[in-house]
Protein backbone atom coordinates (compact mmCIF):
# COMPACT_ATOMS: atom_id res chain seq x y z
CA UNK A 1 0.00 0.00 0.00
CA UNK A 2 1.01 3.49 -1.02
CA UNK A 3 -0.09 7.29 -0.39
CA UNK A 4 -0.29 8.66 -3.47
CA UNK A 5 0.62 12.36 -4.42
CA UNK A 6 -0.99 15.09 -6.02
CA UNK A 7 -0.06 16.04 -9.47
CA UNK A 8 -1.05 18.82 -11.36
CA UNK A 9 -0.64 18.05 -15.03
CA UNK A 10 0.93 20.76 -17.01
CA UNK A 11 -0.22 20.58 -20.48
CA UNK A 12 3.24 21.42 -21.36
CA UNK A 13 4.60 17.85 -20.47
CA UNK A 14 2.38 16.08 -22.83
CA UNK A 15 4.16 14.67 -26.40
CA UNK A 16 4.31 17.65 -28.97
CA UNK A 17 1.83 15.65 -30.87
CA UNK A 18 -0.50 15.77 -27.96
CA UNK A 19 -1.03 19.79 -27.68
CA UNK A 20 -3.34 22.40 -28.58
CA UNK A 21 -3.87 23.38 -31.95
CA UNK A 22 -6.40 27.20 -32.54
CA UNK A 23 -9.66 27.07 -31.33
CA UNK A 24 -11.61 27.03 -34.57
CA UNK A 25 -15.58 26.61 -35.64
CA UNK A 26 -18.21 28.46 -33.61
CA UNK A 27 -19.10 25.48 -32.02
CA UNK A 28 -16.03 24.22 -30.17
CA UNK A 29 -16.79 26.21 -27.35
CA UNK A 30 -19.95 23.64 -26.63
CA UNK A 31 -17.86 20.51 -27.01
CA UNK A 32 -15.77 21.05 -24.15
CA UNK A 33 -18.46 21.76 -22.04
CA UNK A 34 -20.38 18.46 -23.13
CA UNK A 35 -17.51 16.52 -22.78
CA UNK A 36 -17.19 17.85 -19.20
CA UNK A 37 -20.61 16.86 -18.39
CA UNK A 38 -20.69 13.80 -19.22
CA UNK A 39 -17.70 13.40 -17.74
CA UNK A 40 -15.07 12.17 -20.35
CA UNK A 41 -12.93 15.16 -20.07
CA UNK A 42 -11.29 16.55 -17.13
CA UNK A 43 -12.21 19.84 -16.27
CA UNK A 44 -9.43 22.60 -16.12
CA UNK A 45 -9.20 23.12 -12.42
CA UNK A 46 -9.06 19.59 -11.18
CA UNK A 47 -5.84 18.04 -10.29
CA UNK A 48 -5.12 14.68 -11.63
CA UNK A 49 -4.11 12.65 -8.34
CA UNK A 50 -2.41 9.34 -9.26
CA UNK A 51 -0.66 10.34 -12.86
CA UNK A 52 -0.13 6.73 -14.88
CA UNK A 53 0.91 6.26 -18.73
CA UNK A 54 -0.78 3.72 -21.36
CA UNK A 55 2.18 1.44 -21.21
CA UNK A 56 1.15 1.04 -17.42
CA UNK A 57 -2.19 0.28 -18.19
CA UNK A 58 -3.92 -3.55 -18.59
CA UNK A 59 -5.96 -4.55 -21.22
CA UNK A 60 -9.65 -3.30 -20.23
CA UNK A 61 -7.67 0.38 -18.90
CA UNK A 62 -6.56 0.43 -22.96
CA UNK A 63 -9.26 -0.87 -24.29
CA UNK A 64 -11.61 1.69 -21.88
CA UNK A 65 -9.27 4.91 -22.87
CA UNK A 66 -9.36 3.69 -26.94
CA UNK A 67 -13.81 3.73 -26.82
CA UNK A 68 -13.59 7.30 -24.50
CA UNK A 69 -11.73 8.77 -27.47
CA UNK A 70 -14.08 7.27 -30.39
CA UNK A 71 -16.78 8.57 -28.50
CA UNK A 72 -15.97 12.57 -28.17
CA UNK A 73 -14.51 12.04 -31.71
CA UNK A 74 -18.10 10.69 -32.66
CA UNK A 75 -19.42 13.92 -30.59
CA UNK A 76 -17.02 16.56 -31.85
CA UNK A 77 -18.19 15.43 -35.48
CA UNK A 78 -21.69 15.87 -34.48
CA UNK A 79 -21.17 19.33 -33.71
CA UNK A 80 -19.19 20.02 -36.79
CA UNK A 81 -15.72 19.44 -35.93
CA UNK A 82 -12.99 16.97 -36.00
CA UNK A 83 -10.70 15.75 -33.15
CA UNK A 84 -7.13 16.19 -34.41
CA UNK A 85 -5.53 14.03 -32.09
CA UNK A 86 -5.86 10.18 -30.47
CA UNK A 87 -2.85 10.21 -28.16
CA UNK A 88 -3.49 7.60 -25.68
CA UNK A 89 -0.96 9.51 -23.40
CA UNK A 90 -3.91 12.64 -23.48
CA UNK A 91 -6.17 9.77 -21.32
CA UNK A 92 -6.05 9.69 -17.44
CA UNK A 93 -7.76 7.77 -14.76
CA UNK A 94 -9.61 9.25 -12.67
CA UNK A 95 -10.32 6.21 -10.40
CA UNK A 96 -11.00 3.43 -12.42
CA UNK A 97 -13.21 6.11 -15.29
CA UNK A 98 -11.04 7.37 -18.14
CA UNK A 99 -11.24 10.53 -18.63
CA UNK A 100 -9.61 12.82 -21.45
CA UNK A 101 -7.27 15.92 -20.85
CA UNK A 102 -7.37 19.64 -22.19
CA UNK A 103 -6.38 21.20 -24.15
CA UNK A 104 -8.74 19.24 -26.95
CA UNK A 105 -7.25 19.77 -30.43
CA UNK A 106 -10.29 20.16 -32.99
CA UNK A 107 -10.66 22.08 -36.29
CA UNK A 108 -13.58 22.43 -38.59
CA UNK A 109 -14.54 18.89 -39.95
CA UNK A 110 -14.13 18.59 -43.91
CA UNK A 111 -15.32 15.82 -46.07
CA UNK A 112 -13.12 13.26 -45.86
CA UNK A 113 -11.01 10.49 -43.80
CA UNK A 114 -10.60 11.79 -39.78
CA UNK A 115 -7.21 13.10 -39.52
CA UNK A 116 -6.30 11.18 -36.22
CA UNK A 117 -7.43 8.00 -37.78
CA UNK A 118 -3.57 6.57 -38.05
CA UNK A 119 -2.58 8.37 -34.66
CA UNK A 120 -5.30 6.35 -33.27
CA UNK A 121 -4.22 2.66 -34.39
CA UNK A 122 -0.60 3.34 -33.71
CA UNK A 123 -1.74 4.47 -29.64
CA UNK A 124 -4.54 2.20 -29.40
CA UNK A 125 -5.31 -0.97 -31.99
CA UNK A 126 -2.17 -1.90 -32.58
CA UNK A 127 -1.17 -2.48 -28.71
CA UNK A 128 -4.89 -3.57 -27.98
CA UNK A 129 -4.29 -6.18 -30.70
CA UNK A 130 -0.99 -6.84 -29.70
CA UNK A 131 -1.96 -7.59 -26.25
CA UNK A 132 -4.36 -9.76 -27.39
CA UNK A 133 -2.93 -11.57 -29.54
CA UNK A 134 0.94 -11.87 -28.68
CA UNK A 135 1.63 -10.61 -25.26
CA UNK A 136 -0.21 -9.11 -22.46
CA UNK A 137 2.71 -6.53 -21.89
CA UNK A 138 2.88 -5.36 -25.12
CA UNK A 139 1.90 -2.08 -24.37
CA UNK A 140 4.70 -1.65 -22.84
CA UNK A 141 6.42 -0.95 -26.36
CA UNK A 142 4.61 2.67 -25.94
CA UNK A 143 7.13 3.38 -23.55
CA UNK A 144 9.94 3.89 -26.65
CA UNK A 145 7.43 4.46 -29.11
CA UNK A 146 5.33 7.94 -27.44
CA UNK A 147 4.14 8.34 -30.84
CA UNK A 148 2.20 5.07 -30.94
CA UNK A 149 3.67 1.41 -32.14
CA UNK A 150 4.38 1.27 -35.79
CA UNK A 151 1.68 -0.06 -37.92
CA UNK A 152 4.15 -2.20 -39.91
CA UNK A 153 6.01 -3.21 -36.66
CA UNK A 154 2.57 -4.36 -34.96
CA UNK A 155 1.74 -6.20 -38.91
CA UNK A 156 4.62 -8.39 -39.15
CA UNK A 157 4.62 -9.12 -35.33
CA UNK A 158 0.51 -10.05 -35.43
CA UNK A 159 -0.52 -13.79 -36.08
CA UNK A 160 -1.80 -14.54 -39.72
CA UNK A 161 -5.29 -15.24 -38.45
CA UNK A 162 -5.82 -11.88 -37.45
CA UNK A 163 -5.43 -11.25 -41.62
CA UNK A 164 -8.77 -13.07 -41.59
CA UNK A 165 -10.48 -10.62 -39.23
CA UNK A 166 -11.61 -7.56 -41.34
CA UNK A 167 -10.93 -4.99 -38.56
CA UNK A 168 -7.70 -5.48 -37.86
CA UNK A 169 -7.24 -6.64 -41.76
CA UNK A 170 -8.63 -3.25 -42.99
CA UNK A 171 -7.33 -0.68 -39.55
CA UNK A 172 -3.91 -2.59 -39.47
CA UNK A 173 -2.44 -5.13 -41.86
CA UNK A 174 -3.66 -2.95 -45.15
CA UNK A 175 -3.01 0.62 -43.66
CA UNK A 176 0.86 -0.59 -42.74
CA UNK A 177 1.09 -1.86 -46.48
CA UNK A 178 -0.55 1.15 -47.54
CA UNK A 179 2.31 3.49 -45.41
CA UNK A 180 5.34 1.24 -46.70
CA UNK A 181 4.24 1.76 -50.36
CA UNK A 182 2.57 5.52 -50.08
CA UNK A 183 -0.73 3.82 -52.13
CA UNK A 184 -4.34 4.76 -50.92
CA UNK A 185 -6.08 2.23 -50.08
CA UNK A 186 -10.14 2.29 -48.11
CA UNK A 187 -9.77 3.09 -44.79
CA UNK A 188 -8.52 6.81 -46.37
CA UNK A 189 -11.50 6.36 -48.46
CA UNK A 190 -14.21 6.38 -45.59
CA UNK A 191 -15.86 9.58 -43.83
CA UNK A 192 -14.51 9.88 -40.61
CA UNK A 193 -18.13 9.00 -39.12
CA UNK A 194 -17.66 5.21 -40.73
CA UNK A 195 -14.10 5.03 -39.57
CA UNK A 196 -14.79 5.76 -35.83
CA UNK A 197 -17.96 3.43 -36.31
CA UNK A 198 -15.91 0.82 -38.02
CA UNK A 199 -13.17 1.22 -35.27
CA UNK A 200 -15.41 0.86 -32.38
CA UNK A 201 -16.99 -2.37 -33.35
CA UNK A 202 -13.76 -3.35 -33.68
CA UNK A 203 -11.98 -2.13 -30.59
CA UNK A 204 -15.23 -3.86 -28.78
CA UNK A 205 -14.71 -7.10 -29.71
CA UNK A 206 -11.19 -7.43 -28.89
CA UNK A 207 -10.34 -9.62 -25.56
CA UNK A 208 -7.70 -10.12 -23.72
CA UNK A 209 -5.55 -13.20 -23.89
CA UNK A 210 -6.86 -15.96 -22.01
CA UNK A 211 -3.28 -17.14 -20.48
CA UNK A 212 -3.25 -16.78 -16.76
CA UNK A 213 -0.01 -16.77 -14.92
CA UNK A 214 -0.19 -19.52 -12.19
CA UNK A 215 1.94 -16.52 -10.05
CA UNK A 216 -1.39 -14.10 -10.49
CA UNK A 217 -3.48 -16.59 -8.44
CA UNK A 218 -2.70 -15.13 -5.06
CA UNK A 219 -5.79 -17.29 -3.62
CA UNK A 220 -4.19 -20.95 -4.52
CA UNK A 221 -1.08 -21.59 -2.14
CA UNK A 222 -0.34 -24.45 -3.80
CA UNK A 223 0.75 -22.76 -7.46
CA UNK A 224 3.63 -21.00 -5.38
CA UNK A 225 4.63 -19.79 -2.00
CA UNK A 226 1.81 -17.53 -1.21
CA UNK A 227 0.05 -16.71 2.61
CA UNK A 228 -2.11 -19.15 3.53
CA UNK A 229 -6.09 -17.85 2.30
CA UNK A 230 -6.38 -17.07 5.97
CA UNK A 231 -3.19 -14.88 5.99
CA UNK A 232 -4.33 -13.55 3.00
CA UNK A 233 -8.12 -12.51 4.15
CA UNK A 234 -6.45 -10.50 7.45
CA UNK A 235 -4.43 -8.83 4.94
CA UNK A 236 -7.30 -8.00 2.44
CA UNK A 237 -9.30 -6.65 5.86
CA UNK A 238 -6.95 -4.91 7.03
CA UNK A 239 -6.33 -2.81 3.06
CA UNK A 240 -10.16 -2.21 3.77
CA UNK A 241 -10.08 -0.76 7.20
CA UNK A 242 -6.92 1.51 5.52
CA UNK A 243 -9.14 2.39 2.73
CA UNK A 244 -12.43 3.34 5.04
CA UNK A 245 -10.44 6.12 6.68
CA UNK A 246 -10.41 8.17 4.10
CA UNK A 247 -7.31 7.94 2.55
CA UNK A 248 -5.95 6.77 -0.89
CA UNK A 249 -4.55 3.21 -1.01
CA UNK A 250 -3.59 0.92 -4.10
CA UNK A 251 -3.63 -2.23 -4.96
CA UNK A 252 -0.34 -2.86 -6.85
CA UNK A 253 -1.21 -5.91 -8.80
CA UNK A 254 -0.04 -8.35 -6.06
CA UNK A 255 -3.08 -9.85 -6.55
CA UNK A 256 -5.90 -11.18 -8.59
CA UNK A 257 -7.56 -7.97 -7.52
CA UNK A 258 -9.19 -9.22 -4.34
CA UNK A 259 -7.73 -6.37 -2.72
CA UNK A 260 -8.89 -3.81 -4.75
CA UNK A 261 -12.32 -5.41 -4.85
CA UNK A 262 -12.25 -5.54 -0.80
CA UNK A 263 -12.18 -1.47 -0.63
CA UNK A 264 -15.16 0.52 -0.01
Amino acid sequence: MIASTKLSLNPSSLPLENRALPPAGRDFNHLPAELVREGLLLPRDVPVDFLSYPYEWGFEQLKDAALLTLDAASRALRRGLALQRASSFNVQFIGTAPVLLHPLACAPAAAGPWPAYEEFCRHFLAPLLLMAHVSPTANQLLRFHTDGIPLHHASRALPFRTWLRPGSLLHLHTQAGSSASAAPFLGRRLPAAALINSLRRTITALRPMRRRPAALDAADPATHNTPAPNHLKESQDHFAAEASRGGRVNDLGASAGQFARSAP
